[in-house]
């Protein structure tokens, strides 16, 4: 018999967490998440979106054993920002069965309601820095450190419960075959010269310390009244620079700065952590941290995380000026692959530069939507 619990004690927490490790145990495309990242997002003890989210998480169990789960948020920042009463699911995993997909979002939904909110979107995570989007191509391309994975079967249970497509994201692979990027460069090179820009190149986390605050008010300003997204709080500004810059590879690093010396422009890429934690399965310890090591000092592939730009310098080079110092630092390094993060399907600005690069387009992701 089929019955949802909700998720209150660490015990049960960790089962939530382990879940999808056996749900995709062979799957050779599926990129597990550090386990230690997922115990500190999912506790307000550690994740600083709790001063603004509510969450809940719930199992579904049938006969003893674990069949699916998901979690629910309402990030109040996001509501405010954007004037709306939403609320949002995530962590979402679940075995090929209708009555367990109906069971997680009947529950969810009526949650859901009872926090007065008026519809249900997602996949999302407290904030746009946590995995989100549904796979709905691309099922056969290995995912990324900060890439959800699902199995081909979620979308159609999800449009057979009444949600519809809201928003997509699309994903590309760069190879520079065929492609001319030194076109970018020529462009970057004069960009650099109207407009008087400085290129700061910090060697090392410590380096980088300095243009933190600066780092995430160009992330705030440059993303905001993108799709899902929710400011960051200084908080989190604080637990994302301890979680994520400190594993940035200097190399790919890009900051621009006006005549001032004011930032206004941002690009941030990583060494490819994808067959490190599928070795690892995860676990930082025993052994998890050597193979994370290996891959971020030797490594021919590189995963761009994200680029942005301040709304009053959009539209004047700046995008070619980041990825001209990030495809320098590329080529420096040996890497023959770039996969870019998820971008809006409607960002043909960003789009229009990756033909320089012989771009293909691999993967899609959605956020679906339902009203309540």
């Amino acid at each position: 018999m089929l019955h949802l619990d909700r998720v209150r004690t660490p015990a049960q927490l960790k089962q939530f967490i382990d879940f999808p490790y056996r749900l995709y145990r062979g799957n050779a495309c599926w990129v597990p998440p550090l386990r230690r990242h997922e115990w500190e997002t999912l506790q307000p003890a550690f994740n600083p979106a709790f001063a603004h989210s509510e969450a809940a998480f719930w199992l579904a169990r049938e006969e003893g054993r674990i069949v699916g789960r998901v979690a629910g948020i309402v990030n109040r920042r996001y509501n405010e920002e954007q004037g709306e009463q939403s609320a949002r699911f995530g962590w979402l995993d679940f075995v090929d069965d209708r009555e367990v997909s109906a069971a997680l979002f009947s529950t969810l939904e009526n949650w859901a309601r009872g926090q007065g909110m008026l519809k249900l979107h997602g996949p999302l995570g407290f904030c746009d820095l946590d995995r989100q989007g549904l796979l709905v191509e691309g099922f056969d391309e290995p995912g990324t450190l900060y890439t959800q994975y699902n199995h081909p079967y979620y979308g159609p249970h999800l449009e057979a419960l009444g949600y519809r497509k809201e928003a997509d994201w699309v994903e590309y692979s760069l190879t520079g075959a065929s492609g001319d990027f030194r076109r970018v460069g020529e462009i970057a090179r004069e960009t650099c010269r109207f407009w008087r820009l400085s290129l700061p190149r910090p060697r090392n986390f410590s380096e980088m310390q300095p243009y933190v605050g600066d780092f995430f008010r160009v992330f705030n300003e440059s993303y905001r009244g993108l799709y899902g997204f929710a400011s960051l709080s200084e908080a989190q500004q604080e637990f994302f620079n301890q979680r994520f810059l400190r594993w940035i590879h200097p190399d790919y690093a890009c900051v621009v700065a006006d005549r001032s010396g004011r930032l206004v422009a941002i690009g941030l890429g990583m060494p490819s952590l994808t067959v490190a934690l599928q070795r690892s399965r995860g676990r930082f310890l025993p052994f998890g941290w050597w193979h994370l090591w290996r891959a971020l000092r030797r490594n021919d592939r590189v995963d761009l995380l994200l680029v942005g730009v301040l709304p009053e310098w959009q539209g004047r080079g700046l995008n070619a000026v980041l990825m001209w110092e990030i495809t320098l630092a590329c080529h420096r390094n040996g890497v023959v692959q770039v996969e870019t993060g998820p971008e809006l399907e409607c960002n043909r600005k960003v789009q229009a530069m990756w033909r320089h690069y012989g771009a293909r387009p691999h993967k899609r992701r959605r956020c679906l939507v339902k009203c309540l």
